[in-house]
């Protein structure tokens, strides 16, 4: 941790079953521009310079952390894919509790500078 900085820790939900897809692969390991979609996010995450990257894994967990091998510091087992909430709670114990900034970001995340958030915007983006 650098001095004056708050402890930094980013989470990568990795952990579900991305069933629009409609693939037996889990979409995080599909390639995108040469590399699974998820090591781009570890990259990105890697370029914050924290103090430690921590994934979520849970379908197809195996494929996930190959994909992650030497991107991430730990990896954490979700069993039951509960959602969002149930997944920052299972890595609670490694995460820890100190002061700092935890920053939560999705394994298949996508530039957002093409989706604003208003619904209207959304559909057009996506079509």
């Amino acid at each position: 941790m650098a001095a004056g900085r708050p402890r930094l820790t980013v989470l990568i939900l990795a952990a579900g079953q991305g069933t629009r897809l409609k693939s037996k692969t889990i979409k995080l390991v599909h390639t995108v521009a040469g590399q699974p979609m998820v090591t781009w996010v570890a990259r990105a995450a890697r370029a914050l310079k924290p103090d430690r990257i921590v994934a979520v894994v849970g379908f197809q967990a195996d494929a996930v952390r190959a994909a992650l091998d030497g991107l991430v510091d730990s990896f954490v087992l979700q069993t039951d894919q509960r959602g969002t909430g149930h997944a920052v709670l299972t890595a609670k114990r490694e995460v820890g509790t100190q002061p700092g900034t935890l920053f939560r970001t999705c394994g298949r995340t996508r530039s957002r500078r093409c989706c604003p958030s208003t619904s209207a915007r959304r559909r057009r983006c996506r079509s």
